[in-house]
């Protein structure tokens, strides 16, 4: 198989020869294999020549001949995909835990082990075995340990490992950023130290470090075990530190530290705006609000290192300058309708909803006031997107908030809402094939990705392809299917499982669909792929062993349709009714679960759509009719008898035709795969009849009707004779609103008589009866809030604004009356909530205000140089200016301006001495200024007084009337100086000795000083005392002495220093 496949012609004979030397091993299908050899080939189990099996599961271990030698294997491979064939590869023995690399598909590999011996494993499971590979044995006698780098400067560093063998030659491969094997610059040694110089300072770099012997046949890139390492070259005197960042809807502001005050800084931003700072601080204006920026801080001088770690990279994003909705969720979803809620936030004035459909390429657009929005006449199984901006932000898609989600099927909007995945009533699960129920989660790309484990279909003239195209993702008549699984092999599992609160008023029967595509591997049948079904009640119990349980294993003995060519089979859409009656009043679960094979190569998935409905099904005929069409459901057996003939079958299809005789026929509807699993449906041959009835309700806090449908199956056209629920209506409102719903409400604007048509039908139309009604609306006792008032006022003047009778008030102006004395200096929009009987209104005033001034003084400051255009005044020079204005309606208007000129502040500083020696701290600094403000340090403070209780670099950023002053100020610690003179003459009278000299005794505090002869001994200790050149009072000789110094100062926070010389004694 491969050595014909690997090599050339030309190389046979060379390979025939060495053959001869070179032993051949074949990895078993199944089983333990162990070599200990230093050379030779190893192949899968189908040899040189052959294919490898099927079904592969093997272990090989490979060990080196002698002791402290690792194994090495080079060659090609021809496997499948993962899931199909893989090989890995451990260093050590069978037991070992250290995986160093796997492979599948197609190429090369040179694999090392990093401990001696190398383990192979081998697993194949799969339809189409491939080649197989071919690996080379090679032994190598030394491994590189202990591997360090040290950085030098920022252009060297020196490599040091550790090695058995001293004489072994090692070969150092590097290069800046990341490089395979082969690819790097070489360097040759026979020692364990390698030093690289001229690097690229603020580079990061990495290398291999590999023997002679590992360089043997070293013709792929494939490269397993052998280590890469890194190190990073740098500077440390130019890296900033950032301090703090802060940001509005279009500023970011910056502070870091610098320790060498002569960088000129890069500071540039992700959209491409970059500025040059000499401070360690700069502001950043004119931004988009709410967008998410990358922000790079680097000494200009690097700035061609682009991507080096010289620079700071922090990043922020900038506020929005408007409310969001935040939270977005789908609250409610219908076929036709969908609730969206965000939370609530009190300064939004509106926001703007827009959405559409998948197939739209325009949005609809709702402008609502509220924290929700109801969207309506949306398309059944359909994906929308909605997305909800603030009012204010001129609909910025960075402050917007969107949300996703499909309708709901028509057929559902009173049942189980199946293809609802965010109900609080659903549960997904995923995992591997031993435990599906590993871990909670939904995976959905879409059901057109095939990654995709719990999702949606809704194309209704798509089918399998796996299949062969027969069968149909969707079953007959209906809208929608839940894909569980995929034809992704890998040993996977997940589930679908659904609460259902049973109610047998509405419904007492589940009927669920569902279709089958699974691999058949003739793996064991615990092995084997599968689909299971469970019915489970609210302990998590099966209802029932033999009905609420199905366990579908793939095999051939189900005798299911196969896809020719393959080893598919797959299970057409089958029904299975459950009978629930029994559980009225209680919670049940509804499992499904998809299992993959066990082994990882093949694949099993399932659809699925669940449907309530009565085991008491409307007859399929209507109206004056002689004879009567009854009909079960498909999927079944069925078996149709007459009461009075309970042992006669009429019929085993799923309908039948009666004469209309007020006999009773049952139908017993049996599972296909269960005859014992069924359930029977019971048919009363009478005439029946649709007949609309409802009735309505006023909503307890509104203008909002409740209708309730109760329209009924009569016996009778004239009179409503029977109890079985008409469910089949369309409801008309006065202004040609429909609705579809069971039981809709409807919003009138004002109380009156309206009229309301309710059509009833039966058969899909074929009987129809029409009920036309007036309804009276009477909203009277739910008034709208009415205000009185004046609403245009002078400016200066007062206005009282009153409602009408509510229980409870409550103005945004914290009033609680019914009315309430407003002077506004401007034009305002007040707001008043008032309740009634616990009925919540909402309403707003504005009141007007003319003029704009009413003899109002203006103080301004504008810089020197600029003009003051405002309010009617165009002036430049200090002073005091009055203009008169004549309103429309009579108001006076006077404007005063008192007008300020500040001096331009080019090379303004507040802070006189920037490097500041201080003793004792705190320290206080005071940078307040006129036509200052918005002070803010680098601390965070917004304070123009700041106390400083540490020392460090300390920056402000304050905002005057001419623009912006950057000031700073570094508070530092005195210097402590300690002298000791390196000579001294001691005299009789004690006053020439020798000890440490400092100039403030408060400052320093002496831990030990101690001095010892030339021969180390010690000859005087002391931490007051100074030395006198005794020793034991004898003086000591002429000569040379050492001495140590510990010591801390009063700055240095417990630190202590050392210091140590020699003192020449001269007599």
């Amino acid at each position: 198989m491969k050595d014909n496949l690997f090599v050339c012609i030309s190389f046979l004979l060379v390979i025939a020869f060495t053959d001869l030397y070179s032993q051949t091993y074949n990895i078993p299908a199944n089983d333990y294999l162990e070599i200990h050899s230093d050379s030779g080939t190893i192949y899968d189990d189908g040899g040189a020549i052959n294919n490898y099996s099927s079904r592969v599961n093997s272990v090989v271990t490979i060990y080196p001949s002698s002791q402290g030698g690792y194994v090495r294997l080079s060659g090609q491979y021809f496997l499948e995909e993962w899931n199909k064939s893989r090989v890995l590869f451990y260093s050590g023995d069978s037991n070992s835990y250290n995986q160093i690399c796997s492979i599948s598909d197609d190429g090369c590999i040179d694999v090392r082990s990093n401990s001696g011996p190398l383990t192979i494993k081998f697993f194949a499971d799969t339809e189409t075995p491939d080649f197989g590979f071919e690996f080379d044995i090679y032994v190598c006698n030394d491994l590189p340990t202990n591997i360090t780098s040290e950085i030098i400067t920022d252009t060297n560093a020196v490599i040091n490992w550790s090695e058995n063998d001293t004489t072994t030659i090692w070969i150092l491969e590097y290069s800046e950023g990341w490089f395979n094997i082969g690819s790097g610059t070489k360097i040759f040694t026979d020692t364990n130290v390698v030093n690289l110089d001229n690097l690229n300072k603020c580079s990061r770099y990495y290398y291999y470090i590999y023997s002679i012997c590992d360089t043997v046949d070293f013709l792929c890139n494939n490269k397993c075990g052998y280590d890469i390492n890194t190190f990073f070259t740098k500077k440390n005197y130019d890296e900033s530190i950032i301090l703090d960042i802060q940001s509005t809807c279009s500023e970011i502001f910056l502070w870091w530290e610098e320790t060498d005050t002569n960088i000129t800084w890069l500071v540039s931003l992700s959209n491409g705006d970059y500025l040059f700072s000499h401070e360690p601080y700069c502001t950043f204006d004119s931004l988009n609000s709410g967008q998410f920026y990358d922000i790079r801080i680097i000494d200009s001088t690097l700035s061609n290192y682009i991507l080096t770690r010289c620079a700071c990279n922090p990043s922020v994003y900038t506020k929005c300058c408007c409310p969001i909705a935040n939270n977005i969720i789908l609250s409610e979803v219908q076929a036709n309708e969908a609730l969206i809620t965000w939370d609530a936030d009190t300064s939004a004035v509106g926001w703007i909803v827009v959405y559409r459909g998948s197939n739209d390429f325009i949005y609809d657009t709702i402008i609502v006031d509220t924290n929700f929005v109801l969207l309506s006449n949306l398309l059944p199984v359909s994906p929308y997107e909605v997305l909800v901006y603030s009012l204010c932000d001129s609909m910025n898609t960075n402050c917007s908030r969107s949300i996703n989600f499909l309708t709901s099927p028509s057929s559902i909007d009173n049942c189980l809402s199946f293809t609802d995945f965010n109900s609080s009533n659903f549960l997904s699960t995923y995992g591997p094939y031993s435990n599906p129920y590993q871990s909670y989660g939904l995976i959905n790309f879409g059901y057109l990705d095939a990654s995709s484990r719990h999702t949606i279909h809704y194309n209704a003239s798509e089918v399998d392809i796996r299949t062969g195209g027969l069968l149909h993702t969707i079953p007959q008549g209906e809208e929608v299917s839940v894909r569980l699984g995929n034809w992704i092999s890998g040993s996977e599992a997940e589930s679908c499982t659904y609460l259902y609160y049973v109610d047998t008023n509405n419904y007492d029967m589940f009927i669920l669909q569902y279709a089958i595509v699974l691999e058949d591997p003739n793996h064991t049948q615990q092995q084997q792929p599968r689909f299971t079904l469970e019915i489970l009640d609210s302990n998590h119990t099966l209802v029932n062993d033999q009905c609420g349980y199905t366990n579908f294993y793939a095999s051939g003995d189900l005798d299911w349709n196969s896809v020719s060519g393959t080893n598919i089979i797959w299970k057409d859409w089958t029904s299975l009714g459950i009978d629930i009656s029994k559980y009225h009043n209680q919670n049940i679960y509804i499992r499904f679960t998809t299992y993959d094979c066990d082994e990882g190569g093949h694949f099993g998935y399932a659809y699925y759509n669940i449907k309530c409905g009565n085991k008491y099904l409307n007859k399929s005929s209507c109206g004056q009719v002689d004879s009567l069409l009854f009909e079960a459901p498909f999927g079944f057996d069925f078996f149709w008898y007459n009461a009075n003939e309970p042992n006669d079958t009429i019929s085993i299809e799923n309908q039948i035709s009666v004469p209309v005789n007020n006999n009773t026929y049952y139908c017993r509807c049996s599972y296909k795969e269960n005859e014992d699993c069924n359930f029977i449906l019971s048919f009363e041959a009478e005439r029946q009849f649709p007949f609309p009835l409802f009735d309505y309700s006023l909503d307890t806090c509104g203008f909002k009707i409740n209708f309730t449908n109760l329209s009924v199956i009569s016996k009778s056209d004239t009179v409503a004779i029977g109890t079985e629920r008409c469910i089949d209506v369309k409801w008309i409102f006065h202004d040609g609103t429909i609705s579809l719903l069971q039981n809709p409400s409807f919003n009138y604007d004002s109380s009156g008589v309206y009229p309301v048509i309710l059509i009833a039908s039966m058969n899909n139309g074929l009987c129809v009866d029409t009920l036309f009604k007036d309804i009276s609306v009477d909203n009277s006792g739910f008034p709208k809030i009415e205000f009185n008032g004046d609403t245009i006022i002078c400016r200066g003047s007062q206005t009282e604004i009153s409602a009408n009778y509510f229980d409870k008030y409550i103005w945004n102006t914290q009033d609680t009356t019914s009315f309430v004395n407003l002077s506004p200096t401007e034009t305002s929009t007040y707001y008043l909530q008032a309740y009634e009987n616990g009925c919540l209104r909402y309403d707003s005033i504005t009141i007007y205000v003319t003029p704009f001034f009413l003899n109002d003084t203006i103080q301004a400051v504008i810089c020197e140089g600029k003009y003051y255009n405002s309010n009617g005044f165009y002036e430049n020079e200090e002073g005091f200016y009055s203009k008169t204005f004549r309103a429309v309606n009579g108001c006076d208007s006077i404007i005063n301006l008192e007008l300020i000129v500040a001096d331009k502040i080019e090379n303004y500083s507040l802070i006189d001495d920037k490097y500041l020696i201080i003793d004792d701290l705190p320290y206080i600094i005071d940078v307040s200024c006129d036509y200052c403000y918005n002070y803010l340090w680098n601390i965070g403070s917004n304070d123009s007084v700041l106390i400083i209780n540490s020392y460090g670099s300390y920056y402000v950023n304050i905002e005057h009337v001419c623009g912006i002053i950057y000031d700073s100020i570094i508070i530092v610690k005195p210097d402590v100086n300690i002298f000791l003179p390196n000579a001294f003459t001691p005299d009789l009278l004690y006053n020439n000795t020798f000890f440490p000299i400092y100039e403030n005794k408060n400052s320093v505090i002496i831990e030990s000083f101690e001095i010892y002869n030339r021969n180390g001994e010690l000859i005087y200790s002391s931490t007051t005392t100074p030395w006198n050149g005794n020793y034991n009072n004898t003086k000591c000789y002429s000569g040379a002495y050492a001495w140590k110094l510990i010591y801390k100062t009063k700055y240095s926070e417990g630190l202590k220093f050392e210091k140590s010389g020699i003192v020449n004694l001269i007599r």
